[in-house]
């Protein structure tokens, strides 16, 4: 790995300061103790802008998941629970819990993944990528790599749920291997040629 710049160095810097300027961690986490933490041989090994970034994103990336996962799946029990006589729908089965979570499922995953990818390029991994047509090769690679993922996530959390897990827990679950997954994904495939 190329050794940083004072620029680099800097915006870490920043990053960090902006993180802790909440009061509340502030009374927790001075400036001097953060740098410490950061300086210790052990630890920034492993915890680089990068890796902090990506866990900042990625823990904001599942807000907006399971936001958006449990709005949604509110929303299609409240109609299936009001209309869904006009369908020949009575009560809300396992079978019919399963197919609301797979539709809120597909509308989450959509909405995060966006998400993932405009914060994973431009804060978490810096894409180099500056013409339309490197963008576009990017956004393609991204969305290749999540295939995986998704596709993991969309058959497992429904099936979790038809088995009678809870349809939270299952998502729970179901995403901790998914955030691993994307992060060597996004690492290996997509934003290979990052700014050093």
């Amino acid at each position: 790995m190329a050794k940083k710049n004072l620029v680099d160095e800097l915006n870490e810097i920043e990053f960090f300061k902006k993180i802790f300027e909440n009061k509340t961690i502030n009374k927790f986490v001075t400036h001097e103790r953060l740098h410490v933490f950061l300086n210790h041989r052990h630890v920034i090994k492993f915890f680089n802008y990068e890796v902090i970034s990506y866990l900042f994103f990625g823990l904001a990336a599942t807000v907006v998941s399971f936001g958006s996962f449990i709005a949604i799946s509110g929303l299609f029990k409240l109609l299936v629970n009001n209309y869904g006589a006009n369908f020949g729908i009575t009560e809300i089965t396992d079978a019919v819990r399963a197919s609301i979570t797979l539709f809120a499922n597909i509308l989450s995953i959509a909405i995060t993944v966006l998400f993932q990818y405009f914060t994973n390029s431009k804060w978490v991994f810096r894409s180099t990528a500056e013409t339309l047509k490197e963008k576009w090769s990017e956004f393609f690679r991204f969305l290749s790599a999540r295939t995986i993922t998704i596709v993991f996530e969309m058959i497992t959390v429904p099936t979790l749920v038809y088995f009678g897990f809870p349809d939270v827990g299952s998502k729970i679950f179901i995403t901790i291997f998914v955030v691993i997954l994307n992060y060597i994904f996004s690492k290996i495939l997509v934003f290979k040629d990052k700014k050093e």
